[in-house]
């Protein structure tokens, strides 16, 4: 069965025997394609990681703690428990290897070495993950407790930060990610969700005074725009409307107030809804596609380009990666997007349409999982699956 096999390649092809957290790229785990210490250190090939190899760690783990609880729920399987608590071990290095409260990207087996920027999407998945994993009776009594230890400093980072997240070097992350966070979307109910997240795991009250704060109009009209689904763009890219929706699921499971609960849930309706034509990416997945030759790794770039000191330089070159790298481009395409789609379809409480569970059984039962080149992909693959077993979409 396809689920048999993303499980054995996730565990055989990308998490790291030593880091306990996933690699984004099949490379051997010793292949001299991942930076060494001294060039982490250095930001190389940027101070985001991006390329290396090694730049999604957090996020990755934290998606695939979804899949890892469904399953076991579904199945009963230990062996979503051995592999949940090393998810678990590799976030929480992730989580204290720099300054309190600061979630890294990747860390080195020094256990200290990262690179400085990390972003939004590590957070929200990060948080996430570790949230859904806290009461599934997966986590030991004392992961339960770091867990509860670090978003709590996470939470309170973020709100001393005034919702802006900071490189470990202090300097703002949006600097070299482009991104943004206090007031703009689709990063305002990823802020909740941290706030959300914090009081579940602590039963602290003043993570809620922080969460109230940012739902309070005068303090932040955002909040109401994004309520009233108006910022939600129908181009706004499948990659981002996962990461919002599996902060908004966090809102959702624990908010108290009806009308919020169902606001935010008619937002994971209309996510599902702009989400649906996305499946049809699948259509394009082929062997040929996704075996296409990967021609240069990240330090032909960085020996041709040098160091890249804008967004604008590091995006640069992040293109000219995948193009001369086009099998990795296509397994974003083909699979990633077709799965992130279906994900967050599964999420809305909307009835599916006969052709999206289609194409869902056909993700399910025909992912050329043995030919994957990036784990955004399988990391995934779990959490849909067990959501559709569990909505009756498949068998």
């Amino acid at each position: 069965m396809v689920i048999d096999g993303v499980f054995k390649t996730l565990e055989e092809r990308f998490l790291h025997p030593e880091y306990d957290f996933y690699c984004d790229y099949a490379m051997p785990f010793d292949s001299p394609e991942y930076p060494t210490r001294e060039e982490i250190d250095a930001g190389q090939p940027a101070p985001t990681g991006w390329m290396s190899g090694l730049e999604d760690g957090a996020l990755n783990n934290g998606i695939n703690l979804d899949g890892v609880v469904l399953g076991y729920q579904v199945t009963g399987d230990e062996k979503y428990v051995t592999r949940g608590r090393r998810l678990i071990d590799g976030l929480l290095k992730l989580c204290t290897c720099g300054a309190k409260g600061f979630i890294a990207r990747c860390v080195w087996l020094d256990g200290k070495t990262h690179y400085p920027y990390s972003s939004i999407d590590q957070y929200t998945m990060a948080v996430y993950g570790l949230w859904k994993v806290f009461d599934s009776g997966i986590p030991s009594s004392k992961q339960k407790t770091a867990i509860a230890s670090v978003l709590a400093d996470v939470a309170d980072k973020f709100y001393a930060e005034n919702g802006e997240i900071l490189a470990d070097n202090g300097r703002p992350e949006k600097d070299y990610t482009g991104g943004g966070v206090r007031g703009k979307f689709p990063s305002i109910e990823r802020t909740l969700e941290i706030y959300k997240a914090a009081h579940f795991v602590t039963g602290e009250s003043r993570f809620l005074d922080y969460y109230y704060e940012w739902i309070d109009d005068g303090i932040n009209p955002s909040v109401k725009e994004l309520l009233n689904n108006a910022v939600f763009q129908e181009d706004t890219h499948p990659y981002c409307f996962h990461q919002t929706a599996m902060a908004l699921l966090v809102l959702v499971e624990t908010e108290q107030d009806e009308s919020l609960k169902t606001a935010y849930q008619g937002m994971l309706d209309r996510i599902g809804d702009i989400c649906l034509p996305y499946l049809k990416y699948y259509d394009a997945c082929s062997e040929a596609a996704i075996s296409m030759h990967s021609k240069y790794g990240w330090r032909h770039h960085f020996n041709s380009w040098g160091q890249p000191k804008t967004f604008a330089e590091i995006s640069a070159m992040c293109y000219a990666f995948y193009y001369w790298n086009p099998g990795i481009f296509m397994d974003y395409q083909t699979m990633s997007i077709p799965i992130q789609a279906a994900y967050m379809i599964l999420l809305s409480k909307k009835d599916i349409p006969e052709e999206a569970q289609e194409y869902i059984r056909r993700i399910a039962s025909t992912l050329p999982y043995e030919l994957g080149k990036v784990c955004h992909s399988l990391s995934m693959f779990e959490g849909m699956y067990y959501r559709a077993k569990i909505r009756g979409v498949i068998l």
